[in-house]
């Protein structure tokens, strides 16, 4: 078996565990906080992951003409030696 066929095996196993319940529980949670103009405050430890999910936040929920207004705290954490 390649490593191609290994990773996507593995993930197609995660992906099924997925509790698809508490997704859209999730889902409808961003969507009445965005419609009563709530806030949405992510906080991470930086990296690529962390970096991928701001901007998908952004292009997601991120609308100039309603003013949305999103705060991104993180933190590199650098090895020491």
């Amino acid at each position: 078996m390649t490593f191609t066929q290994q990773f996507l095996e593995e993930a197609g196993q995660i992906v099924t565990k997925i509790d698809t319940q508490a997704v859209d529980r999730l889902v409808a949670l961003l969507a009445v906080t965005r419609g009563a103009g709530g806030r949405l405050f992510i906080l991470g430890v930086g990296g690529s992951a962390g970096s991928r999910l701001k901007a998908s936040v952004m292009e997601m929920t991120l609308d100039p003409r309603r003013g949305r207004e999103l705060l991104f705290i993180s933190q590199e954490i650098q090895p020491t030696e």
